[in-house]
C-alpha cells in the first residue's frame, strides 16, 4: 500500500532524493518524493509516498546519523489512523484484533464449603 509520510524538523541537508530514500528503507520502498520537498519549498516536513506492508508494525519515528550526532526524527502517517498490524484493518488495535489467536489462560474453579454447607466458588 502506498503511504504519504511526513517527517518534521528533518535536516535540510538530507532533503534529498538518494538521502531520503537510505532514511526510509526501514518503512519501505520509496515510491515518490514531493515535489515541494525536493525543491525545499516549504520548510516544514519532509514529504515521501512509501511502499509500506501493512501486516507489519510501522515505526513511528528513525534515528538520523549525522557527522557529529544521531538524532531521532518523528514520523507522521498521512490519513493512517490505528490499523492493526495483524489484519491490516482500522477498526482496533493487536490486542483486541478478531484473528487474534486465543491464549492459553486457563481459567480455575476451586469449590470451597463454609461451616453452613454452602459452596463457595473461587477462581484462580
Amino acid at each position: 500500500m502506498d503511504q504519504w509520510i511526513r517527517i518534521p524538523r528533518l535536516p535540510w541537508e538530507l532533503w534529498e532524493a538518494n538521502y531520503l530514500t537510505e532514511l526510509l528503507k526501514c518503512v519501505g520502498n520509496v515510491v515518490r518524493i514531493d515535489q515541494n520537498t525536493l525543491l525545499r519549498l516549504k520548510g516544514k516536513f519532509a514529504r515521501v509516498c512509501v511502499n509500506i506492508d501493512i501486516t507489519k508494525p510501522l515505526p513511528g519515528s528513525i534515528t538520523v546519523s549525522r557527522v557529529e550526532s544521531c538524532m531521532r526524527v518523528r514520523m507522521n502517517y498521512e490519513g493512517l489512523h490505528e490499523v492493526c498490524p495483524l489484519c491490516g484493518g482500522e477498526s482496533h488495535q493487536l490486542q483486541t484484533c478478531p484473528k487474534l489467536p486465543l491464549s492459553q489462560k486457563v481459567e480455575v474453579l476451586i469449590e470451597k464449603f463454609d461451616a453452613t454447607g454452602a459452596t463457595k466458588v473461587q477462581t484462580g
